[in-house]
């Protein structure tokens, strides 16, 4: 049994008191989410360059065969 499958409602430990409702209840989508927060094209973008920076160090100091 995994922790959260007893709660009466998702993301709520017991159900709501009597005349009270849930409005809403979501969550953020992450697709939407990373490029904007976590600037995942610029992260992507930087360990590429690392990455090539890598390789032509490599090659440049004879390291390939």
């Amino acid at each position: 049994m995994r922790e959260h499958n007893a709660e009466p409602t998702r993301g709520l430990p017991e159900h709501p008191p009597a005349g009270e409702q849930i409005l809403w209840q979501g969550a953020p989508c992450w697709r939407r989410l990373s490029p904007r927060l976590f600037h995942a094209r610029m992260l992507s973008v930087y360990f590429a360059a690392v990455m090539a920076w890598s390789v032509a160090s490599s090659l440049a100091d004879g390291m390939a065969r």
